[in-house]
């Protein structure tokens, strides 16, 4: 399966010149869990994520307005491109230990494809493949399967 059957490509991001009450106040209106981050050309540079706001109000003695996003962002960021596959993404994030991929093209953001969203995948995948087996007929396609042919 690709990238591009299950990224999410509704990705909120903010210039790096913002401040962390900036991101906060977008993950809150958003019900997201991270920001992507981009310099003054709209080129991803790095990501705000939840834990990185939890850490840097425990460490920081300050309102987060006081705190520039360059400061808590992650970098470099780690990305994937939408023809790359589901399996390629579980190895970027387990060897890079992270939940989260930004997809681009020619340097620019089309998506974002997280671990629940690869999750969610593979439960769709074995819904379908519970249905082939017990009536040999696909149910997103309505097509005849035969399970011999695998």
């Amino acid at each position: 399966m690709l990238i591009e059957e299950v990224m999410s490509k509704n990705v909120i991001t903010k210039n790096n010149e913002s401040n962390l009450r900036e991101i906060a106040e977008q993950m809150l209106h958003h019900r997201i869990g991270s920001i992507i981050v981009t310099d003054k050309d709209d080129i991803p540079v790095g990501i705000v994520t939840e834990t990185d706001l939890i850490h840097a109000g425990y460490v920081a003695d300050t309102n987060f307005s006081n705190i520039p996003t360059k400061r808590v962002m992650s970098e470099p960021l780690v990305t994937i491109t939408k023809g790359q596959t589901l399996r390629r993404a579980t190895e970027l994030m387990n060897e890079k230990e992270i939940k989260r991929l930004p997809v681009l093209e020619q340097n620019k953001l089309i998506g974002i494809v997280t671990a629940h969203d690869i999750i969610a995948s593979f439960s769709d995948l074995k819904s379908e493949i519970y249905e082939i087996a017990r009536h040999g007929r696909s149910r997103v396609s309505g097509e005849h399967v035969d399970l011999d042919s695998f």
